[in-house]
């Protein structure tokens, strides 16, 4: 697009266009000079949406930005680890789905817009400002009480047990939440650990206070187990537990399998390979 023929393309394509969306940082579309300003000159109905990471303006608005850094500049990571001093990312780069999602009802907000105005319009959608909007509860607590959100891991302010737990083989888990007393009294009769019948341990106050001595015990009984067999016993009996899967153990789920969401494919050596699909079936 630095090129007259190049750019000439993009406006012929623009003029037939009902929506432009593009993330580079501010300083690219004005070298470009492919601005909105300049875009509805070819199309006045255009919807133009820019997203770069952190805005066409303010003093960060010209650093670049992966949905990584985003994340981390929106304080997320801050919330996420098992310790207060080793933040973690999410591990899906959260800003690009989140912005993503808005990205749509935006589109589709304007658009309606557009069908009753006659007009197009201009949206200016950060990408660190996405995940922003999904920590409202926290801003308010902080301002409310000075509540501070800490990394817990696996753990939950309200519930106990609640976490993961090592089973038998190497780097496999289960995830076990209780959260009532129905789901504890079954668990314990699974056990069957007299250490468990504590009177400290009978409501969730307890079980939060002593969690670590809990989480102990429950592992000493998973440890030797098998992840898959151990889901289903408790869920059996209205436990609530998954077998935590790793990228191998989901080629072989029987219910991805049954959906037919794998896709199958033929080496050059005529070797059949499997391969992730689509969410929706019969688009393989």
């Amino acid at each position: 697009m630095d090129k007259r023929e190049g750019r000439d393309i993009l406006l012929d394509l623009v003029s037939v266009a009902d929506v432009v969306i593009e993330n580079f940082r501010p300083r690219v579309v004005r070298n470009l000079d492919i601005t909105y300003e300049k875009l509805i000159e070819a199309n006045p109905n255009l919807l133009m949406c820019s997203m770069p990471g952190f805005g066409l303006d303010g003093p960060y608005s010209e650093y670049p930005a992966f949905g990584s850094t985003a994340e981390a500049m929106a304080g997320i990571n801050s919330m996420i680890g098992y310790v207060p001093d080793r933040p973690l990312q999410t591990g899906l780069s959260y800003a690009d789905p989140i912005s993503g999602l808005n990205l749509v009802n935006v589109i589709l907000a304007f658009a309606r817009r557009r069908s009753v105005t006659g007009k197009g319009s201009f949206i200016d959608l950060a990408l660190a400002d996405s995940p922003l909007g999904t920590l409202g509860e926290f801003f308010v607590a902080n301002s409310a009480t000075g509540y501070m959100q800490h990394p817990n891991g696996n753990l939950h302010s309200q519930y106990s047990p609640h976490g993961v737990f090592k089973c038998f083989g190497e780097d496999k888990w289960i995830a076990i939440s209780i959260t009532s007393h129905f789901q504890w009294e079954r668990l314990k009769d699974e056990i069957n650990d007299i250490r468990l019948d504590n009177t400290d341990y009978s409501n969730i106050s307890g079980r939060k206070t002593h969690e670590q001595a809990i989480i102990r015990i429950i592992e000493e009984w998973t440890s030797g187990k098998d992840a898959a067999e151990l889901m289903g016993r408790l869920q059996a009996q209205g436990i609530p537990a998954a077998k935590v899967s790793n990228n191998l153990d989901v080629l072989e789920d029987s219910h991805l399998n049954e959906r037919e969401y794998f896709a199958y494919f033929k080496t050059p050596e005529e070797k059949v390979e499997k391969y992730d699909g689509q969410a929706i079936p019969g688009n393989q």
